[in-house]
C-alpha cells in the first residue's frame, strides 16, 4: 500500500542527477493542454452529461444539440479544472502525485494557463447558452463558481469540501436532461443525487490512500484528520448504502 500510495502518476518522464537537479522530458503541447484540462475526468464529465440527455429523451436527441451540449459541456469542464490547477499550482508542487502536472513542473506559463482556462469556459458557456439553452449554461456556471469559489478555497481548510466538491460532479447529468426539456425535472435531481452520494466514497477511498500526500500540499481532507480512519470508513458505508434507496427512487420514476 505504502509502494502505491507514493507512486507518482507523473505525464513528464524525469530522472534526478547526482546534484539534485531534476531533468525533465516534456510530452507535446496538446498532450500539456489535455493533461491541464484533466481529459480524462472531463471526458467522465461528458458523459454523464450525455446519459442525463439519453435518459430524459429516451434516446432520442437532436445530433445537433447533443453535439452542442457535449461539446460545450467539455470546454466549460476543462477550462474549470484548468483554472484549478491554476489556483492550487504551489499546494500541487509539494505532492508527489501532482508535482509532475504541467504547472508545478513549469512545462506551461502560468498566465497562460490562466487565459486558457478562462477561454475555454467561456467558449464553452457562450455555446450551451445559444445553441443548447440558457438553464443548461447557468448550471454550467454554477459548476465553475462552486468549483472555484467554494471547493477550491475548502480544500486547504475543511473536510467539508468533500460534500461541496460533490454537488460539482452531480450537475452534468442534470445539465443533460435541462439540455432536452429545458427544465429541471424530477428525474434530473435523482441523477444528480446518484452522482453526488456516489462521489463521497469514491473520493473518499482516494483521498485514504493518498493521505500523506494530502497533508504534504496543505490539504485538509477528511483521511488527513481522521488518523484512525473510523470516521472516514463509517461515512464509506453509510453513502454507499444510501445508493440502494436513490436506485430504487430512479427505478419509480
Amino acid at each position: 500500500m505504502d509502494r502505491l500510495r507514493n507512486h507518482r502518476f507523473d505525464p513528464v518522464d524525469r530522472t534526478a542527477g547526482r546534484d539534485g537537479a531534476v531533468a525533465a522530458r516534456a510530452p507535446g503541447r496538446v498532450a500539456l493542454y489535455l493533461e491541464l484540462g484533466k481529459a480524462k475526468l472531463s471526458g467522465f464529465v461528458v458523459a454523464t452529461a450525455l446519459v442525463g440527455s439519453l435518459v430524459a429523451s429516451g434516446g432520442r436527441v437532436d445530433p445537433v444539440l447533443l453535439l452542442a451540449l457535449l461539446t460545450g459541456t467539455a470546454l466549460a469542464s476543462s477550462g474549470s479544472l484548468a483554472l484549478n490547477q491554476w489556483m492550487e499550482r504551489a499546494r500541487d508542487g509539494r505532492m508527489r502525485r501532482t508535482g509532475g502536472r504541467p504547472l508545478p513542473a513549469g512545462l506551461i506559463p502560468s498566465r497562460e494557463a490562466l487565459v486558457v482556462s478562462l477561454v475555454s469556459m467561456a467558449l464553452g458557456i457562450s455555446l450551451l447558452a445559444v445553441a443548447v439553452n440558457g438553464l443548461t449554461a447557468v448550471l454550467a456556471l454554477v459548476i465553475i463558481l462552486v468549483y472555484a469559489l467554494l471547493y477550491t478555497p475548502m480544500k486547504p481548510r475543511s473536510p467539508a469540501c468533500t460534500l461541496v466538491g460533490a454537488i460539482c460532479g452531480a450537475i452534468p447529468p442534470m445539465m443533460g436532461w435541462t439540455a432536452v426539456t429545458g427544465r429541471i425535472e424530477g428525474g434530473a435531481w435523482i441523477l444528480g443525487a446518484v452522482l453526488f452520494v456516489w462521489q463521497i466514497p469514491h473520493f473518499l477511498a482516494l483521498a485514504w490512500m493518498y493521505r500523506e500526500d494530502y497533508e504534504r500540499g496543505g490539504f485538509r481532507m477528511l483521511p488527513v484528520v481522521d488518523a484512525t480512519g473510523r470516521v472516514t470508513s463509517g461515512l464509506v458505508v453509510l453513502y454507499t448504502l444510501a445508493l440502494l434507496p436513490i436506485g430504487v427512487a430512479a427505478t419509480l420514476t
